[in-house]
């Protein structure tokens, strides 16, 4: 499946669940904290977004995504780039990432963002499993400053 902004996917969860995602700027989706099955476009949108995680491409051909509609017009918050975090692996050193440009930061300045780092399908439905039952999650927690 080709990347465009605007798709809205429906994800199956192992629990019977269900969860939402936004196509935004490639690779970008957004996640919404509504899992009703039944919801309506106007209940997903307006729910409220989890999650800004870039994501594999492949994720998007996985059968438990079910492209459900093309919307569009994006809601205004979801078209500005959010900043993410990084940190190199050799010196330890963090930096914020927006518009493809990195500055120096400190940890500090990093606590609370999404690490700059590209999700795979299974560990995105482990993270919304665990969102759901109220539990930590290894891989966010992996990934934190």
């Amino acid at each position: 499946m080709r990347w465009k902004t605007g798709k809205v996917f429906r994800i199956k969860l192992v629990t019977g669940a269900h969860a939402y995602a936004l196509s935004l700027k490639d690779p970008e989706l957004a996640f919404f904290n509504c899992f009703n099955p039944d919801a309506t476009l106007e209940e997903i949108i307006s729910s409220g977004v989890l999650w800004r995680l870039w994501v594999m491409r492949q994720a998007l051909k996985e059968p438990t995504w079910e492209l459900l509609c093309e919307i569009k017009k994006i809601p205004e918050p979801l078209q500005q780039e959010v900043t993410r975090f990084k940190k190199d692996p050799i010196t330890g050193k963090y930096s914020l990432y927006i518009h493809d440009q990195e500055t120096p930061a400190s940890k500090e300045q990093c606590i609370g963002l999404e690490r700059a780092a590209v999700w795979s399908s299974n560990h995105i439905s482990d993270r919304l499993n665990d969102h759901l039952a109220g539990a930590e999650n290894v891989w966010d927690v992996s990934l934190r400053p």
